[in-house]
């Protein structure tokens, strides 16, 4: 989930306006994504008023907050979504990705994000293909680390990531 590089652009929550800081567990890999945040945890959304008002059993699911899963603590969006919450909206959050997810990617900090050379190896090789690709060098860009779900199979002008 592109969530989680927001995790890793150490600005990036501040851009989205998140006030609380985030509980993450060793190892703080955004892309291998763990919280450990009990208040996150116990939250059991009985405080979200205008989700708890919609009486169709149907629309209640439909818009039921994105932290209300199993294994919430590996699920980005949901964790980011429960750092901005809002009580009076109906899916409990402010965060929308269409729009909020939308502007931190675009204003993301990539080379911050990436100052880690053990971390966010998606990101990396990611950033490393359009860099190739775009013959746009990137000499702070360390492409040491990528998994090998990404190692090139195929030859040409193919993103490996995608």
């Amino acid at each position: 989930m592109l969530e989680s590089w927001f995790f890793a652009d150490p600005a990036a929550l501040d851009r989205l306006g998140v006030k609380a800081r985030p509980g993450l567990s060793p190892p703080a890999d955004p892309e291998q994504f763990q919280t450990d945040d009990p208040t996150y945890d116990k939250d059991d959304c009985t405080d979200c008023t205008a989700w708890l008002s919609i009486i169709d059993p149907k629309k209640r699911k439909n818009a039921c907050p994105e932290w209300d899963r199993l294994d919430r603590q590996r699920h980005p969006k949901a964790y980011l979504a429960w750092l901005m919450k809002d009580p009076g909206n109906k899916r409990c959050s402010r965060y929308r990705e269409t729009t909020d997810g939308a502007q931190a990617l675009s204003a993301l900090d990539w080379q911050a994000a990436l100052v880690n050379a053990g971390h966010c190896a998606y990101m990396r090789a990611l950033v490393f293909d359009l860099s190739q690709g775009l013959a746009v060098p990137l000499p702070w860009l360390n492409n040491s680390a990528h998994p090998a779900l990404t190692e090139y199979r195929h030859p040409g002008n193919v993103l490996r990531n995608l």
